[in-house]
């Protein structure tokens, strides 16, 4: 307690992290944001209590949950079922007027032919497309998805998912 400090550091806002996660796909990082989730809803610093908060979350939310399975942070453990529906409706969220808490997806989702995993993606198609999409890129074995926004010619945001799996 007598004892002088000599340095003190604070986090990057939670915002930031969640853009820098985003767009450079940290997949370490977004297992430890999975476990601040589970630690803010529940005291508990766990891969299961992480999922448990994010299913809490997006139900209180209204957003359908029934379907939802989660069993990590990043995404990268087989067992994971997230339907079309659930991303779009995180993505609707995230880009609409209710979306404030969740405005770092939106602007931490990598933009097509410039940042993070959309870098060398869309760089050779028409220039309408540089830098109006704005998504992230899934990708297992097998399984491939890209889900974002994009506004259109005439000026609206279109929210959109695509996923192949096998």
């Amino acid at each position: 307690a007598s004892a002088t400090e000599l340095a003190a550091v604070q986090s990057a806002p939670l915002a930031d992290i969640a853009e820098h996660v985003l767009d450079v796909s940290d997949n370490e990082a977004a297992e430890v944001l999975g476990h601040h989730v589970g630690l803010a809803t529940s005291g508990t610093g766990s891969f299961a209590a992480g999922a448990a908060g994010v299913k809490e979350t997006l139900a209180g939310w209204g957003i359908d949950t029934g379907r939802l399975r989660l069993y990590d942070g990043s995404g990268l453990s087989r067992h994971n079922r997230v339907s079309t529906s659930t991303l779009l409706a995180v993505l609707r969220r995230a880009a609409g007027d209710q979306g404030a808490e969740l405005r770092s997806v939106v602007t931490g989702l990598p933009v097509a032919a410039f940042t993070g995993s959309l870098t060398y993606r869309f760089d050779t198609v028409p220039k309408v497309a540089r830098g109006t999409v704005r998504a992230k890129t899934g990708t297992l074995t097998g399984v491939h998805a890209l889900a974002g926004l994009v506004t259109g010619r005439d000026g609206v945001v279109k929210v959109f998912v695509i996923a192949a799996d096998k």
